[in-house]
């Protein structure tokens, strides 16, 4: 049976008791991956942070929990390249729907064939996706979003697909679930499925939210090429789903 992996902080207690029941419930294994804290000690990984380019995008450098968040995925994906298996990876806020169980002896395959897919589904009107296939084990669409989903509550990964996040993940500058949404330049497909396994909604506050300082308003000339990095990358990314189309 393939890995379950849940991404939690060690202190957040009333998350993992939430999720071990789940699981419990479910009749599951799964094992707990404690996350990066970036509000405690820096972790070595955070000296990859671009802050020159994150502040020319945003104004401010990443927050200390989002280096967290990042630092702890980025781990999981190279657990999962040196395993040289499949894994599944899952935040501990995360609601599991009934088919998870049916569909978990299934997402090896899966993951064989498709790299790395979302296991929930986004159900926001502006995330166009276009159908890949229908998986009948899984009960479940396999399609291929035009553009990202914008979160990590849980997904497939295949080695071959955490390499590639890892090679193109030499400078962060963006939250993970944007670096992750970023196919057209770490070149793995944003795949999910619908209806997905695992819903994307908590009853959790977020555990990153921190107060933003030292922000100071920018220039003119700031702003500019603030809008010129996005249409670039608006513009990579219309350029990667008109090839696939193709």
């Amino acid at each position: 049976m393939i890995q379950v992996y849940v991404i939690s902080l060690a202190s957040s207690l009333a998350r993992r008791e939430s999720i071990q029941r789940q699981f419990n419930e479910a009749g599951i294994r799964f094992e707990f991956f404690d996350a990066i804290d970036g509000r405690k000690d820096p972790h070595p990984l955070f000296e990859r942070q671009d802050v020159v380019l994150r502040k020319k995008l945003c104004g401010i450098p990443l927050l200390p929990g989002e280096l967290g968040c990042f630092a702890s995925h980025y781990l999981l994906w190279q657990r999962c390249v040196e395993l040289n298996e499949s894994i599944v990876v899952v935040e501990d806020d995360a609601e599991l729907k009934d088919t998870f169980a049916s569909a978990l002896p299934h997402l090896t395959d899966l993951a064989n064939k498709h790299g790395y897919v979302r296991l929930f589904e986004n159900e926001t009107t502006h995330r166009k996706r276009v159908l890949v296939e229908h998986w009948d084990d899984i009960g479940s669409d396999v399609v291929r979003y035009l553009k990202g989903p914008a979160s990590t509550r849980a997904y497939l990964l295949h080695p071959s697909a955490a390499e590639k996040f890892l090679t193109h993940a030499a400078r962060w500058y963006k939250p993970v679930d944007d670096y992750m949404d970023e196919f057209w330049i770490n070149g793995v497909e944003c795949k999910g499925l619908v209806p997905g396994i695992v819903n994307d909604e908590t009853d959790f506050e977020s555990e990153i939210k921190e107060q933003v300082v030292g922000y100071k308003e920018r220039t003119l000339a700031a702003k500019i090429e603030r809008e010129w990095l996005r249409l670039k990358s608006d513009l990579q990314r219309l350029v990667f789903n008109l090839r696939k189309s193709l």
